[in-house]
C-alpha cells in the first residue's frame, strides 16, 4: 500500500510525496541545476539543446521549468525536467526529458500535468501548444492521453529535416487538472513502488 502527503501544491511549486524506497520531488529548475539537465538532455535528444538555451530560457521573465528529483537516504538524483514559456492566455512546452533507467513508470506525464497546472495558475487557461517530432509515436500518445490535439505541421522544422506535429490542448481548467495530476501521482506511485519490490 502506498501513503503519500502533499507538503505543497503546484502554485508555490514545490510538491513533495513520500514512499518506502524514496521520497519524490518537484520544484522549480534553477540555473544551478543546468549541469544535471545536461547528460539527461543528450541521452533524449537527437538534437539537444546547448547548456546556454537553457541558461538563456531560465533567464526570461516567461520561463516556466520544473525538476523531478528521487531522494533516498541523503542522496537527491535528478530524474527528469521539463517545461517552456507563459505567455498568458497561452503557453508553450518546449521539452520534457525522464532519465532513460525511470521511464515507463508515468514519469513524463507526470511532470506534462504539473507544467499545465503550474501554467495555468499563472494565467495560461486558454490554450498550451508543443511540437513534437512526426517520428515520436510514443510521445504523440502520451500527449493525446492528457487531451492534446493535433492542429498543424511544421514543414522540416527540425535540423534533420523532419517534420513537427504541432499539438494543443485548450481550456485548461485547474480543478480537471488537480484531478488528473493526483490520479497521475497515485499511479507513479504504485508503478515505481512495484519497481523497488
Amino acid at each position: 500500500m502506498v501513503s503519500f502527503l502533499v507538503l505543497a501544491w503546484l502554485g508555490q511549486v514545490n510538491v513533495t510525496m513520500n514512499q518506502k524506497n524514496g521520497l519524490w520531488e518537484i520544484t522549480l529548475l534553477r540555473p544551478r541545476d543546468i549541469p544535471l539537465v545536461m547528460p539527461i538532455e543528450r541521452a533524449t535528444f537527437s538534437d539537444p539543446w546547448p547548456e546556454k538555451g537553457y541558461r538563456r530560457h531560465l533567464q526570461a521573465p516567461t520561463s516556466y521549468y520544473l525538476a523531478l528529483w528521487h531522494c533516498t537516504e541523503g542522496q537527491r538524483d535528478l530524474i527528469g525536467y521539463g517545461g517552456g514559456m507563459i505567455y498568458p492566455p497561452e503557453a508553450h512546452l518546449a521539452n520534457i526529458a525522464i532519465e532513460k533507467n525511470w521511464r515507463g513508470d508515468g514519469l513524463g506525464s507526470l511532470l506534462l500535468l504539473s507544467f499545465l497546472l503550474g501554467v495555468s495558475r499563472r494565467g495560461a487557461t486558454q490554450v498550451v501548444y508543443l511540437d513534437v517530432r512526426q517520428a515520436n509515436l510514443t510521445a504523440q500518445d502520451v500527449y493525446s492521453r492528457w487531451h492534446f490535439t493535433p492542429i498543424g505541421v511544421r514543414h522540416r522544422y527540425y535540423r534533420d529535416g523532419e517534420d513537427a506535429i504541432v499539438m494543443a490542448r485548450y481550456h485548461l481548467v485547474l480543478a480537471d487538472l488537480q484531478a488528473e495530476l493526483a490520479g497521475q501521482w497515485s499511479y507513479v506511485l504504485r508503478q515505481t513502488s512495484a519497481a523497488a519490490e
